[in-house]
């Protein structure tokens, strides 16, 4: 399990984070690079996140089957909230938590090893 908050100087707690690609999630061993943005190639088939939506209410999924689809209502993360990712290794799953809430499970089939990545790119 990890978690990750994001923060920016001059936005309140809860507020939108300025626009940018900002996720959490997970990569393979295959990733040895996250630049924030979702790739054309090869890596995108190695790579699960929750990307926040600018405060829209949604979250939205990236993984090898989705490029980018609106998941779980209240999903969107904002300045100082956490996102936590909790790998279970057994069902090759990751949930996804929003403050400590629990939000689903949206990653299966993950592969044996997995590396958590956090990508904040205010533009």
């Amino acid at each position: 399990y990890f978690e990750v908050s994001f923060e920016q100087e001059h936005i309140k707690k809860g507020e939108i984070l300025e626009e940018g690609s900002n996720a959490v999630g997970l990569v393979s061993k295959h990733v040895d690079t996250f630049d924030g943005l979702w790739w054309e190639d090869s890596r995108q088939n190695h790579t699960w996140a929750l990307h926040d939506s600018e405060m829209e209410s949604y979250g939205w999924i990236s993984d090898p089957y989705r490029r980018q689809e609106r998941w779980a209502q209240d999903a969107s993360f904002g300045c100082q909230d956490r996102v936590g990712i909790l790998v279970d290794p057994e069902n090759h799953s990751a949930s996804i938590f929003l403050n400590g809430k629990y939000l689903g499970t949206p990653f299966y089939d993950l592969p044996d090893e997995v590396y958590p990545f956090a990508s904040f790119s205010a533009e």
